[in-house]
């Protein structure tokens, strides 16, 4: 009887014990959320595009009144557009930056229909639609860039990949923009930088009220699988992609200022089309003739109309403010080399930057694209300090 008193010595208790230990205790771990990769991609340029704006007028209210407008008219019309052939994408670069010119032009036409009171609210500086080529590259590549993990074209989202994007850019680029207009002089770098932290923070605090890691990247630009083989080909590929650039470049600034020296200044407000039309046909036409080696790399021409149409819209900043002063042929040749000059380090820069961080232990906030803001943002940051000297 003593025997059978004394716990676990039959074998029915040893399994009644075994059934005891094997009772799971670990905490459910829910799994991270990250975005889609057109949507980081989109977001991003957004950022830039309202510091840039925000720092050219010092207008939050028409920054984001833009950036409303424009989002919305793309979330009902061209979210729904497909076309076939790849090549037949370029007219999304052609149409979104559009969309910002129309809003400009609107903007102009109705200021005077405004109370003179409100009218310095509403108004917009020549320059300013420039400052939304990014945001608008943004929306092209809404369009262009597949579904993640997906063969099959798929209408962009729109609360995911639109909306919330748009939302979050907003704060970012609002919080960046406050922060850097305490000194006295406001700086796009500083904003930009300024909007990044923002990201990582606001990221980190959802993580720790949801349970669930959030990321303001997407997992792909985290990744390491889609980087080419570093071999010779690749980098006579890239030089080879920025010659073509240049000359797309210089024969779009030759237009511009060919149409200014026959129709003068009354034609400012209409630069920005043009300069957007010519570079879109001309970047086309380079893509179609470039071999398929060269379209898939991103040594190549695979950005190459975002690089272009960004490039047109830096050129195409004297001419928009010649009813200030007259474009010379100094003032244009400095902003071509800025713009060649910038492509050239960006470019590079993301060619290479993620094939470098392989080995480096990263902080998962900061991975991604908030790490590429931050890269961009000191490259802004060497540019603005050169320019004040012109």
């Amino acid at each position: 009887m003593k025997i059978q008193d004394v716990k676990n010595n039959t074998p029915f208790d040893i399994e009644n014990k075994s059934e005891r230990d094997s009772v799971l205790t670990a905490k459910h771990v829910k799994p991270a959320r990250f975005m889609t990769t057109r949507a980081s991609v989109f977001m991003g340029l957004t950022i830039l595009s309202l510091s840039f704006a925000i720092a050219c007028d010092n207008n939050y209210i028409t920054s984001l009144l833009m950036l409303l407008i424009c989002t919305a008219f793309y979330s009902v019309s061209i979210r729904f557009i497909r076309f076939s052939k790849p090549i037949l994408n370029s007219i999304f670069f052609l149409i979104c930056p559009l969309i910002c010119w129309g809003v400009y032009f609107a903007d102009i036409n109705l200021l005077q229909y405004i109370p003179e009171k409100m009218r310095e609210i509403f108004y917009m500086s020549p320059v300013f639609p420039l400052c939304f080529i990014p945001m608008a590259a943004g929306l092209a590549a809404l369009s262009v860039i597949t579904p993640d993990g997906k063969d099959e074209r798929e209408r962009p989202s729109f609360w995911n990949e639109v909306m919330m994007p748009a939302l979050f850019a907003s704060l970012a680029a609002s919080f960046g923009s406050v922060l850097a207009g305490i000194p006295e002089r406001r700086t796009v770098f500083a904003a930009t930088l300024m909007s990044v932290l923002f990201l990582i923070g606001f990221s980190a605090l959802i993580t720790v009220i949801t349970k669930a890691p959030m990321f303001f990247t997407s997992k792909r630009l985290t990744e390491y699988w889609d980087i080419p083989v570093a071999d010779v080909s690749e980098l006579r590929r890239f030089f080879f992609a920025r010659l073509e650039y240049i000359v797309s470049l210089f024969v779009t600034a030759a237009i511009l200022y060919l149409v200014y020296m026959f129709l003068g200044a009354m034609m400012a407000p209409y630069m920005m089309p043009i300069a957007i039309l010519s570079a879109v046909i001309l970047g086309t036409a380079m893509v179609a003739v470039s071999r398929p080696g060269d379209v898939n790399s991103i040594f190549g021409t695979k950005f190459f109309l975002f690089e272009l149409i960004t490039g047109s819209a830096f050129v195409c900043v004297p001419f928009a403010k010649c009813v200030e002063a007259e474009p010379s042929i100094p003032i244009i040749g400095l902003f071509l080399f800025f713009a060649c000059a910038g492509d050239f380090f960006v470019s590079g820069l993301i060619s290479v930057i993620r094939r470098r961080q392989i080995f480096v232990e990263k902080n998962k906030y900061t991975d991604g694209l908030p790490f590429m803001m931050i890269m961009l943002s000191l490259l802004i940051m060497a540019a603005e300090a050169m320019f004040p000297l012109f």
